[in-house]
């Protein structure tokens, strides 16, 4: 975690991930979070392709904890995965903020801001 409400979740370089793994993931991220308020940093590795099976429980598993995810910032490394990426913000029923980018500092400036609003809110 960067912060209190900052998680990280990392796919590693040159993998295909299942949605075995997915599940696996989320387990942690429950484990980490307990229950708490959180924004998610997502890094997906160079090279990395997510099955269309683990693809279907990364939103049935986001869906579930909407109201926990304050916001989800994505890093990507190349075109591609931005394409899909971007498919998946656009057309995918996503309940918080959801944005890609290629740069984590970005990334973590987009998400601070997020976290303050909500904070801000309370």
């Amino acid at each position: 975690m960067f912060d209190e409400y900052i998680v990280e979740v990392q796919y590693n370089d040159n993998v295909l991930v299942a949605k075995k793994d997915v599940a696996s993931i989320y387990e942690l991220l429950d484990a980490v979070t307990e229950d708490r308020k959180y924004a998610k940093l997502l890094i997906i590795g160079h090279n990395t392709i997510i099955t269309e099976d683990a693809r279907i429980e990364v939103i049935n598993e986001n869906k579930r904890r909407k109201d926990s995810i304050l916001a989800e910032a994505i890093i990507v490394k190349s075109i591609g995965q931005k394409i899909l990426t971007n498919i998946y913000i656009k057309f995918i029923n996503i309940h918080y903020p959801t944005q890609c980018f290629y740069v984590q500092d970005k990334a973590l400036i987009w998400l601070s801001k997020h976290i303050k609003v909500t904070s801000a809110l309370k």
